[in-house]
């Protein structure tokens, strides 16, 4: 249960920090220019997600770190001793400057939501933390090749934010339109055409670098189904491919449709129950990432 949380805290956290910052540079962008006057606002909305989302990183962190502190401590030494030498580990050295690298974005998306210029410090700070899973988990272990695998698994992360958190911020933006004191026209007609191209782009990064682990990390193409590793990844490329076809229909059934009420509304539900799916798509890889690939 704790790696599940810990997992599912983690990489939410790191997908809407880095859907924030797809959203800024390449969703708001396209579907507001920045000469509009909305567009300042729905900027201002996203850093607020990307807050979240740096908040929701830095627990998943603090969480990250008591799990490691359990299983690294032994049990005959002070805990203060422990976690000294947890955190003098190139494990601890990578926690701490993911640490302090996701106080210091929050800080940034603070700025950000008065100041444009926030975002520019916060964008290379999200897009460094998203290589923290691959410093910490399967990536970061192989002998050979370690900075393609380092590499892919970055551009995983990345793909994954981009889809999974650019479709989280256009929903948030959505209803903070619609739910303020004066009641806004949709803005999934002009919003959900500019994440679509994005969710395109990430899509297929996340086709390839998935392709490239599974066939590094599983020792067989039987052990898909005869090991624990091999089933969880089963079951995520299940999922995944549930999300796949629920974005499909999104962009070739109800994209046509809107700008009408009804096919705003039959958006709006698809998406969130997209996005629904995707959090399980999280689970599973935060159990994943947990699971060797050489297990039974």
């Amino acid at each position: 249960m704790l790696s599940a949380v810990t997992g599912w805290t983690l990489f939410a956290g790191l997908a809407l920090s880095l859907g924030a910052v797809a959203s800024r540079w390449l969703i708001i962008p396209r579907g507001f220019p920045q000469g509009d006057p909305p567009g300042a606002r729905l900027r201002e909305e996203a850093a607020r997600v990307g807050q979240m989302g740096g908040l929701l990183l830095m627990l998943g962190l603090s969480l990250f770190f008591v799990r490691q502190l359990i299983e690294f401590r032994d049990p005959f030494s002070a805990w203060v001793d422990e976690a000294t030498l947890l955190l003098g580990t190139s494990w601890g050295r990578s926690w701490m400057v993911a640490g302090v690298a996701s106080v210091v974005g929050v800080a940034s998306l603070s700025v950000a939501r008065r100041r444009d210029h926030g975002w520019r410090i916060a964008t290379p700070i999200v897009l460094a933390l998203g290589a923290f899973p691959a410093l910490t988990g399967h990536a970061a272990a192989e002998e050979r090749f370690r900075a393609l695998y380092i590499l892919a698994d970055v551009a995983h992360v990345w793909g994954a934010g981009a889809w999974i958190g650019g479709l989280a911020v256009v929903l948030w933006l959505e209803w903070r339109s619609s739910s303020g004191a004066e009641s806004r026209a949709s803005l999934l007609p002009a919003l959900v055409p500019a994440f679509s191209t994005v969710a395109i782009g990430a899509v297929g990064a996340l086709v390839v670098t998935g392709t490239f682990a599974s066939w590094t990390h599983l020792p067989s193409p039987g052990a898909l189904f005869t090991t624990t590793y091999g089933r969880l990844l089963a079951a995520k490329l299940g999922l995944v491919a549930l999300v796949l076809a629920l974005g499909a229909r999104n962009f070739r059934v109800l994209t046509p449709r809107l700008g009408t009420e009804g096919g705003n509304r039959a958006m709006r539900r698809s998406a969130l129950f997209e996005l629904a799916v995707a959090q399980i798509v999280l689970i599973v890889t935060a159990l994943l990432v947990r699971t060797s690939p050489m297990g039974g």
